[in-house]
């Protein structure tokens, strides 16, 4: 993962098979001082200590499928011009990208495909003593933090509804075995990597910005979009 809510708490995938298969991807829940958490189904949790807590949540997802109304389906966007940027393309961060959104009907068939523009702006290694006071709780030990900061458009012709599933969750951390993983979900403040939730709805012309926290055994060099069909074996891939 990103509502109007004061916090946030989002799916996110966690150490997935290899991008070519569909997998159960898990996320980790930091749950930050001073801030309100919302209601995820958790496998475990940590007892609070004197400023936060933390929770892992874990979903079962497909990396390219939202699961949208049928009412969706009947107002399916049309394409805007303008090329999409091809599969497995390399660029550094602060590049622009035209990436697609595809999504996936109730009944098992194809929805509406969106068209965003995606930048990854920054991609900076932070500092495991970022979390002092914090109990981390399904994060592999001796992980650090790799912080991301991205711009997302919708330049589709429709919105989005991300409570199906949030297209900020398809940009993961790709790690050295090609695996996609997915950021730590985030409520309440975080300064040191401020995330913002998507839009609810996310509106056509609509801009965010947001950052998200990457957990990996080393700095997350690869950030990539896997959110389409065409992308789920060969992400769009942004490097620092």
């Amino acid at each position: 993962m990103r509502s109007s809510h004061p916090s946030k708490m989002r799916s996110a995938r966690r150490r997935s098979t290899p991008l070519a298969s569909a997998a159960v991807l898990a996320g980790c829940a930091l749950a930050a001082c001073g801030g309100s958490s919302s209601s995820s189904p958790s496998h475990s949790t940590t007892s609070a200590s004197s400023t936060t807590t933390a929770t892992a949540a874990a979903s079962t997802t497909a990396t390219n499928a939202a699961v949208t109304s049928s009412s969706t389906a009947a107002q399916a966007p049309a394409k805007p011009a303008g090329a999409l940027t091809a599969p497995g393309t390399m660029l550094k961060a602060g590049q622009p990208a035209t990436v697609e959104f595809d999504t996936t009907l109730n009944n098992g068939n194809n929805g509406p495909s969106y068209r965003l523009g995606l930048t990854i702006e920054s991609i900076k290694l932070g500092s495991i003593s970022d979390f002092n006071g914090i109990s981390l709780t399904g994060v592999p030990k001796g992980d650090v933090p790799t912080y991301v900061k991205l711009k997302m458009t919708n330049l589709s012709s429709q919105s989005i509804n991300p409570n199906n599933l949030d297209p900020a969750d398809s940009v993961q951390a790709i790690d050295p075995n090609g695996d996609a993983d997915g950021n730590l979900i985030i409520t309440g403040d975080f300064p040191p990597c401020q995330d913002t939730s998507t839009p609810s709805p996310f509106a056509a012309g609509q801009s965010f910005t947001t950052c998200e926290t990457y957990m990996e055994p080393t700095e997350a060099t690869k950030i990539g979009w896997n959110g389409s069909n065409a992308t789920l074996d060969s992400p769009v891939i942004w490097s620092p």
